[in-house]
């Protein structure tokens, strides 16, 4: 099977259980995935954009592909240190401008952001833009 992981999908109807399950008794889809359907292949397609995303546009930033999540661990160190920040600097100037992100020390990572990449594709997109033009400059 190919994968266009450059095209923005609608995932209502297609068995996207973090969109499909909302509303749903106990948050859970309804019914089993269609055949051959498989959940990876849009959230690598979002950790792929994200990845590369990040690598791109913020420089002494590090994040690692994970595997078998849709959870990031941005590692800030460089980019705090070259800019005399602190993690809760960064991570309240994401929430300022309406990312939700985690603090990722109590991950045990000293100095990192945990971001949850379990949207829809578009909102992933927004989050990076304001992430971009607001947070990483």
């Amino acid at each position: 099977m190919k994968y266009d992981f450059t095209t923005v999908y609608d995932r209502r109807g297609m068995d996207a259980l973090a969109v499909d399950a909302l509303g749903q008794p106990g948050g859970f889809a309804p019914g089993k995935p269609k055949d051959g359907f498989s959940v990876i292949p849009m959230w690598v397609a979002d950790m792929n954009f994200a990845c590369d995303f990040i690598t791109r546009h913020f420089p002494g930033v590090q994040v690692a592909k994970p595997a078998g999540t849709y959870m990031l661990f941005l590692d800030c160190t460089d980019w705090c240190a070259a800019r005399d920040k602190t993690p809760e600097d960064v991570l309240h100037a994401g929430w300022d401008v309406g990312v939700a992100w985690q603090d990722g020390r109590m991950f045990h990572h000293p100095c990192t952001i945990r971001m949850n990449l379990a949207l829809i594709r578009a909102l992933v997109e927004e989050a990076f833009n304001r992430l971009s033009a607001y947070v990483f400059v």
